[in-house]
């Protein structure tokens, strides 16, 4: 796979341990692998090498968020932001942040605003903000942010998931059975569920 090949590529010394784009794509491939503590010990290195290289950052955080570790995810997070203000997908990481440490929705709702602010068709965050719609049974609200999503990207994995699980909440058995079979065609993780 593209994965094997990169973490190869770092393995037989092509890829640079004195560049951070090599070092993160190395991180990247070896987290996509499951090798999760050499993906963030690659991490580390590669922002040791550019510190405010926001593409590290980014991918340091997501990694951190998956293995539930927010307050680590915000500290990438926070340096990502720091390096550009206006990041959008960070901004949006920052929402899930601010939600997975408290369950600070007015924060959460404050970054989804400037992520979507600055770029209104990161189909990510209307799925997210389509979450909090849904925790305060807002459905329709959430249906709409979903359509928004997913007229941006129709087969997104995560938001085809709000949309299985908004309509598992309704108890709307056929539109679950659709989404979900959608979801699978797209993401082979939702095979067995």
């Amino acid at each position: 796979t593209l994965y094997d090949a990169i973490a190869d590529a770092y393995n037989d010394g092509s890829a640079s341990e004195d560049d951070a784009e090599d070092m993160t794509a190395v991180a990247a491939a070896v987290v996509a692998l499951q090798y999760f503590q050499d993906g963030n010990e690659t991490f580390a290195q590669a922002t040791k090498l550019d510190p405010s290289r926001v593409e590290t950052q980014m991918e340091w955080a997501r990694l951190f968020l998956e293995k539930y570790d927010p307050g680590h995810a915000e500290e990438c997070l926070r340096d990502a932001l720091k390096a550009n203000p206006n990041h959008a997908e960070a901004r949006y990481l920052m929402a899930k942040v601010r939600m997975t440490q408290g369950f600070n929705f007015v924060a959460a709702t404050e970054e989804l605003e400037k992520a979507l602010a600055t770029n209104p068709n990161l189909a990510e965050a209307h799925a997210f903000a389509a979450t909090l719609d849904v925790r305060d049974r807002l459905w329709e609200k959430a249906h709409e942010r979903l359509d928004r999503a997913l007229a941006i990207d129709p087969t997104n994995p995560y938001a085809l998931s709000v949309r299985a699980a908004t309509y598992y909440i309704a108890d709307d058995r056929r539109n679950y059975e659709k989404t979900l079979s959608a979801l699978r065609q797209r993401d082979r993780r939702y095979v067995g569920h």
